[in-house]
């Protein structure tokens, strides 16, 4: 599958171009206020290549940001 924009990064919710805790809010508010998907293509927030967008995605991108963790997959490579 290719990203719809060559330019998507797993993980940047919010098409920043950084991967940072506003990534973790945007995520949140879709999550659980329903706010809007991960732009520029929803699988940017599918942070652990999952195929849906959820609180487990919250928990990897919170481990990433502020623990240094790795993220387990990259929206690119898909």
């Amino acid at each position: 599958m290719t990203p719809a924009n060559a330019s998507a990064r797993t993980g940047d919710a919010n098409a920043s171009g950084l991967i940072t805790s506003a990534d973790v809010i945007y995520l949140v508010n879709h999550v659980f206020k329903l706010g809007p998907p991960a732009l520029p293509v929803w699988q940017t927030g599918d942070v652990n290549c999952s195929g849906s967008v959820t609180s487990a995605d919250i928990i990897v991108l919170v481990n990433h940001v502020f623990k240094s963790a790795l993220l387990p997959c990259d929206l690119c490579a898909l």
